[in-house]
């Protein structure tokens, strides 16, 4: 059997995953197309799936918000793992309460814009 060729890098990265309706996974690998994670939850292969990642860094935490479709569903020790193709993702860098009392009035603005875009 052939397997599809990936269209960019896949990372093995274990990263907390916030599942829509407040279930949490962990990834094992993320690439710019899919993801495949771990988690207690049941999942269908073929239902759609909405999901964030929390990335911290230097310059701030950021989330990538996603819409994904489920493409397989496997027993991982236990649990159950899910490959999901990433449709839309959206990346955004969220500024909490004691962030936002550092900032100077209209700072931070440029760099939130520009991740939009």
């Amino acid at each position: 059997m052939s397997h599809p060729v990936r269209e960019s890098e896949r990372v093995n990265v274990v990263i907390p995953v916030l599942i829509e309706g407040g279930a949490q996974a962990e990834t094992r690998n993320l690439s710019a197309q899919g993801l495949f994670f771990v988690t207690d939850r049941d999942m269908e292969a073929g239902k759609p799936l909405r999901f964030t990642i929390e990335f911290g860094s230097n310059a701030g935490t950021f989330h990538l918000d996603c819409t994904a479709e489920i493409v397989r569903v496997e027993n991982v020790g236990g649990k159950i793992g899910v490959g999901a193709r990433i449709i839309e993702s959206r990346l955004e860098r969220r500024i909490g309460p004691a962030e936002a009392q550092t900032l100077q009035p209209g700072e931070g603005d440029d760099r939130e814009q520009a991740l939009r875009a």
